[in-house]
C-alpha cells in the first residue's frame, strides 16, 4: 500500500518508520499533549523517541502557531502510547495519534478560535483520510484521569472497535491524563458540522389561493326578497 501523507503538512523524518496495524481494529484518533513548549516544533516532532503520526502547534502558541507536522504515513501505526508485554494493543489498535504542543492541564482554557483552529487544521483532515466518525467521541478529564484506572479509560474490548475521538487518558494499560479535560463536545460537533452539513429542508409548498366561501346566508335570503320585489313590480305594470 502506497503510504499516506496529508496535504499541507510538513514531513519530517522521525525516529522510527511506523508498525504494522491490528486487523480489524477500528480506526480512532488519539489527542496528546506535549506538556511543554518548543521554538523548534518540527526539530522536537523529529526528535521524540515514539512517534506520533502528527505534530501540531495550537493558534495560541507563542512561538509557532498553527504548524501542521506529520512524521509517520498515517497507513502505518505509531508509537506514542504505552503497550506493556502481555497487554492488549495500543499503537497498532487504529489509534491515529497527535501530539499538541500544551499542557493538559491548560487545554480546558482554550479559547473557541483556538478549538476551531485545532479542528480545520488537524482534526478533519484526519478524519477524512482514516474514515473516523467525528460524531463519537469518548470523555475527557481534569487530573482525575491520571493512572491506570484514571476516570476515564475503557476497556480494551471497547476502545479496538471504537470509530472517533479519543484522548490519551481513554487508553487502557496507559497512566497519563493528557488531553486533559479539553472541550471534546465542542471538537466533536465542529468536525460534524465541517465533514457533514445538514442538508436544507424544501421549500414549504406555495399557498394556495383564497376560496371564496360564497354568499353568507344572509345575503341569499336578501338577494331572494330582490327578486320577489321585481317580480311584483313587473306584475303591477303588465
Amino acid at each position: 500500500m502506497s503510504e499516506v501523507w496529508l496535504d499541507g503538512f510538513d514531513q519530517v523524518q522521525g525516529k522510527r518508520s511506523g508498525g504494522s496495524w491490528q486487523a480489524g481494529a477500528a480506526p480512532k484518533h488519539v489527542g496528546h499533549t506535549t506538556e511543554g513548549l518548543s521554538r523548534n516544533p518540527h526539530g522536537s516532532a523529529a526528535a521524540h523517541p515514539y512517534p506520533p503520526h502528527t505534530w501540531y502547534t495550537p493558534a495560541h502558541h507563542p512561538y509557532k502557531p498553527r504548524q501542521k507536522i506529520q512524521i509517520l504515513p498515517l497507513n502505518r501505526s505509531g508509537y506514542a502510547l504505552a503497550h506493556p508485554s502481555g497487554t492488549p494493543e495500543t499503537n497498532r489498535a487504529g489509534a491515529i495519534q497527535t501530539e499538541v504542543e500544551d499542557f493538559a492541564s491548560k487545554t480546558p482554557a482554550w479559547s473557541q478560535y483556538s478549538l476551531d483552529c485545532y479542528v480545520e487544521d488537524l482534526i478533519v483532515p484526519i478524519c477524512e483520510a482514516c474514515a473516523i466518525d467525528p460524531r463519537n467521541f469518548l470523555p475527557t478529564a481534569d487530573s482525575s484521569g491520571y493512572g491506570t484506572s484514571g476516570a476515564v479509560r475503557v476497556p480494551a474490548s471497547t476502545m479496538f472497535g471504537f470509530n472517533g475521538l479519543t484522548v490519551h487518558a481513554n487508553w487502557h494499560a496507559n497512566s497519563h491524563w493528557d488531553q486533559g479535560d479539553i472541550w471534546i463536545e465542542y471538537i466533536s460537533a465542529k468536525a460534524a458540522e465541517i465533514m457533514f452539513p445538514a442538508i436544507p429542508p424544501p421549500p414549504p409548498p406555495p399557498t394556495p389561493p383564497p376560496v371564496d366561501p360564497g354568499p353568507t346566508p344572509e345575503e341569499v335570503a336578501e338577494f331572494l326578497r330582490a327578486v320577489q320585489r321585481w317580480r311584483f313590480q313587473v306584475a303591477c305594470n303588465v
